[in-house]
């Protein structure tokens, strides 16, 4: 026997939806905060400036449910690259737009070693398990994945003073995601297939998080930044693996360099984000 829940599966995804519906309500809200914020500094003199950048990162990434990177018995490190499209409304604040794919690896935690898991990816926890299950910590997950995040932009720096042409920003990036996992189980012993016929359901779903980068000004066209995320995943089955309880601590996160560049600065002094804030038009 597997994993059984008495609640009906449509009450359990219409509270999960209604949950991250009013989260991504609160996020929505504070991001037309922003922009209207923004509306209003319209008078300031940032005609100088250019607005759009185009980056490209790469970097490695973690994460962590019933399987997780950090695992029993070895440490799994990923891959992941992507694109980044942004948009300086103001010196203090833009919206970006990110695409980016990955894959990982994991095993099982220490105290999770001896679980047991059938070919279709759920858990069993009785005592007198049916033919064909695996030991979690015999087994290995490979998930690959496709992400695009909406992002808010905010630039610490010009929160703090009114200095023009920083080398250096920090940015501070709340986001909403769409995520979508392919996730598939292994044997340890061989590298083989287990979960040939699995089921679960990874359709795309929404995700929490947000990034805190450092910008470097390399030259007029050009930046360099690193990168560190976390993206909160709302998907218990993203891993390959299905138990009885729903985590709230599902989560994947990067570190990754980046190089940006800094579209329509041939005939423009700089990008938006290194204007000084307070800088009026005259």
């Amino acid at each position: 026997m597997g994993v059984s829940d008495s609640r009906h599966p449509f009450l359990i995804n219409y509270f999960k939806f209604t949950g991250m519906r009013k989260i991504v309500f609160s996020f929505c809200f504070l991001m037309v905060t922003s922009l209207l914020v923004a509306q209003n500094q319209k008078k300031q003199a940032y005609n100088g400036f250019s607005r759009w950048s185009l980056g490209l990162n790469g970097g490695i990434s973690i994460f962590r449910g019933d399987m997780v990177s950090f695992s029993a018995d070895k440490t799994y490190i990923g891959g992941q690259g992507g694109l980044q499209l942004g948009y300086q409304f103001t010196p203090m604040f833009g919206l970006s737009l990110t695409a980016d794919m990955g894959q990982g690896k994991g095993s099982a935690k220490e105290w999770e070693k001896e679980f047991k898991i059938y070919p279709s990816g759920e858990s069993y926890y009785g005592t007198t398990p049916e033919a064909g299950f695996a030991r979690y910590n015999d087994l290995y997950t490979k998930v690959k994945y496709f992400t695009v995040g909406l992002h808010g932009d905010f630039n610490v720096n010009n929160f703090f003073g009114k200095k023009e042409m920083r080398r250096w920003t920090v940015l501070l990036s709340p986001a909403v995601y769409l995520q979508k996992f392919s996730p598939k189980l292994h044997k340890k012993e061989d590298g083989k297939r287990f979960d040939t016929s699995s089921t679960l359901d990874n359709d795309v779903n929404l995700g929490l998080g947000g990034d805190l980068a450092l910008r470097y000004r390399a030259g007029k066209h050009i930046d360099l930044q690193l990168k560190s995320g976390v993206i909160w995943i709302a998907n218990n089955n993203f891993d390959g693996v299905a138990t009885c309880c729903t985590s709230k601590y599902n989560w994947l996160a990067n570190l990754s360099v980046g190089v940006v560049w800094k579209i329509g600065n041939n005939k423009k002094r700089e990008n938006l984000m290194y204007a000084t804030a307070r800088s009026v038009a005259r």
